[in-house]
């Protein structure tokens, strides 16, 4: 069911991968779309995600929702989320010494997880900003 759920534009170098050249209709595309959306409603159902796909509910698009998952969690809104969240950890977080709540692995972990989420977005700063 790969198929159902692949990319809008095709990645180069794939014009021939089955996954790429499926014909998105028909009745086997039809069933197969419908189970893709029984997959994403049970996940999503009564979470705050519910949001993004019930647009779909009525024709059990799978496709559609998965598209419109994507984009919230790979587009815009969600990645400035996660970058302004990976600023705020970075100038919030202070580690005090031993007798804070916080050890320094835990205090070096959120560093690094923070990190990881600005490279991933492409906001990494150079090794100069990271020690200031």
């Amino acid at each position: 069911m790969t198929y159902v759920i692949r990319p809008i534009v095709s990645p180069p170098g794939v014009s021939m991968d089955p996954i790429y050249t499926a014909t998105l209709t028909g009745s086997q595309y039809n069933d197969d779309n419908h189970t893709v959306f029984r997959h994403i409603w049970g996940a999503v159902l009564g979470d705050q995600y519910e949001v993004y796909v019930k647009d779909f509910v009525n024709t059990r698009n799978g496709r559609g929702a998965f598209l419109a998952l994507d984009e919230y969690f790979n587009g815009g809104a969600y990645q400035n989320h996660k970058v302004n969240s990976a600023w705020k950890v970075i100038q919030n977080t202070k580690y005090t010494g031993r007798k804070s709540s916080v050890d320094f692995t835990t205090y070096r972990r959120f560093f690094d997880e923070a990190w990881a989420d600005l490279k991933e977005a492409g906001q990494e700063p150079n090794a100069q900003a990271k020690v200031r």
